[in-house]
């Protein structure tokens, strides 16, 4: 096989195959089950390796350039065989196991955040392949040393330390920003944001001490001279982000452990931009993965970075 081959991602490739077939993003979309700025971001770094333009973007449909018109060709040859090898198979693979990815997710992360991504992942595998997702939520420390041993595959943290047996897949920067409920976001609108943390009547539902989000929220409260009235802490961020709703208080949280409650209009931005950016990162045991499981860590990866990279709109959702 040439070794320019094996520099191409062949999971990109079937993305471009299915956008290039549907027509439009939206569509490719739903056939894949993930999102379309996932998609956008996965095509860009396809024409970022193959060094040419694929699409010519129109407003409701995407056109073919040259090279992609000639590219599609070949992976209809290519993966159409697939699609007919997999009907020869599919007895065969409904029969088989499925195999098992480990994922160690330390306690300080947003944990539906994390569900949230890893249930993108699995409804786009077909149900006959797959694969089982087991995670485990520990203290850093615990699951630094069940990586080096071989228990977790994955390891998604905050901090830990990279030696020769471990390897840094990804690092992703989330932005951080002040939320609060429709009630907090109408009294923020009359006064500046930093005047609102300072007033003690609305306070703040904070994550514990233990974490290092929190040790940066009090870096920042310190630099900028600010001493909330803590109403609400925990170790569990899930737990503040339900306190942040119930109006308890304002939080400062990553945007991307928040944003279903933004969407679902339980939250609203009280500060109009990050305030700074958060570090998360994902390690493996180097050498550890092949065909399959190199596939699905992939998809796991890009999920993560289509959600750290959300963007903060310029004029922040208002409340009705």
């Amino acid at each position: 096989m040439s070794s320019r081959l094996n520099s191409y991602n062949f999971n990109h490739l079937y993305y471009f195959y299915v956008i290039a077939s549907q027509g439009n993003m939206t569509a490719a979309s739903e056939v894949l089950n993930t999102s379309q700025p996932s998609l956008s971001v996965q095509m860009k770094a396809l024409e970022s390796a193959l060094q040419r333009p694929l699409f010519t973007r129109a407003k409701r449909k995407i056109e073919l350039t040259k090279f992609g018109q000639e590219l599609l060709s070949y992976c209809k040859k290519g993966f159409e065989t697939f699609e007919e090898m997999d009907e020869l198979f599919v007895d065969s693979k409904v029969n088989s196991p499925p195999y098992t990815i480990s994922i160690g997710v330390s306690m300080e992360i947003d944990r539906p955040f994390v569900a949230e991504v890893i249930g993108k992942i699995t409804r786009s595998q077909p149900k006959e392949i797959r694969p089982k997702i087991n995670l485990v939520s520990l203290d850093t420390a615990t699951l630094n040393q069940m990586l080096r041993s071989g228990e977790v595959d994955l390891l998604l943290s905050t901090k830990a330390t990279i030696d020769h047996d471990i390897e840094l897949l990804f690092r992703y920067s989330l932005p951080v920003g002040c939320f609060g409920n429709s009630e907090i976001y109408q009294a923020s609108q009359r006064v500046r944001f930093e005047a609102i943390l300072r007033d003690r009547t609305y306070g703040v539902a904070l994550p514990a001490h233990s974490t290092q989000l929190r040790a940066e929220i009090e870096q920042y409260f310190l630099k900028k001279r600010i001493r909330p009235n803590c109403l609400f802490e925990s170790n569990i961020l899930a737990a503040v982000i339900r306190a942040t709703v119930d109006g308890v208080g304002m939080t400062i949280a990553p945007q991307a452990y928040v944003w279903s409650e933004i969407k679902s209009r339980k939250l609203f931005y009280i500060s109009d931009s990050p305030l700074w950016r958060h570090q998360l990162i994902l390690l493996s045991k180097k050498g550890r993965f092949r065909n399959n499981k190199a596939a699905i860590v992939r998809h796991f990866a890009e999920e993560l970075e289509s959600m750290a990279t959300l963007t903060w709109p310029r004029k922040p959702l208002a409340a009705y």
